[in-house]
């Protein structure tokens, strides 16, 4: 059971396509699994290959190309027809025509053009919380803090920490995220933890919160 889990998850890891090339496959030929497919007959019969088409993920140049790559592969496996010249014609035909390995490789062809959306987030989640602890590294490299000055330090840390927020809400907004911090990743909360842990750490009046009100009455 687990091995054909395993397999289930191999063949639906696609970067574009909900099902597997099997899957596709399968569904356009039927039970007929020696039946050839034309590019019309994909473009026809195949709905996801369909809406890439129409919403121009796909351009016919790019489509055409593909399928003739797929075709010479086909061919250059030996599975284009065979020797008879009494069947030229035929064969002819056949060799437009795509079998299950060339549909194999027409589907991978057009795969490989979409990166997978998963790796893509991982990968750029890598590499956000590598700038973000650049980003925390360079803010703190001094870690010993001025205690001479306190109210100095202070105002160095707090206009650390507000350029910070300030830079996080610009991209929050760029990437139509929550803004205010509600998005902001584990390695951004790190910095932000960083930055206020080290106001708390100095002994400054301008960092005491005083029961002093502002309020008067009227």
């Amino acid at each position: 059971d687990d091995d054909a889990n395993s397999t289930d998850d191999c063949q639906s890891q696609s970067a574009i396509f909900t099902q597997s090339k099997e899957e596709v496959h399968s569904l356009l030929v039927g039970e007929d699994i020696d039946m050839k497919l034309g590019l019309e007959d994909l473009k026809r019969c195949w709905t996801e290959l369909g809406e890439l088409i129409e919403f121009e993920e796909v351009l016919p140049d790019e489509l055409e190309e593909m399928y003739t790559k797929s075709l010479q592969m086909q061919i250059g496996l030996g599975l284009g027809g065979g020797d008879n010249d009494n069947d030229d014609n035929d064969n002819d035909d056949d060799r437009k025509l795509l079998d299950q390995n060339g549909f194999f490789a027409f589907y991978t062809y057009i795969d490989e053009l979409f990166e997978n959306p998963a790796e893509e987030d991982e990968a750029e989640g890598e590499n956000g919380d590598e700038n973000e602890n650049e980003k925390g590294q360079d803010m703190n490299e001094d870690d010993d803090l001025d205690l001479d000055d306190p109210i100095a330090e202070s105002n160095r840390i707090k206009a650390d920490l507000v350029s910070y927020l300030e830079e996080m809400t610009a991209t929050a907004k760029l990437n139509k995220q929550l803004t205010c911090g509600l998005d902001c990743t584990d390695a951004q909360r790190e910095v932000i933890y960083d930055l206020i842990t080290s106001l708390a750490t100095i002994i400054s009046p301008v960092n005491l919160v005083t029961s002093y009100s502002t309020y008067t009455s009227t």
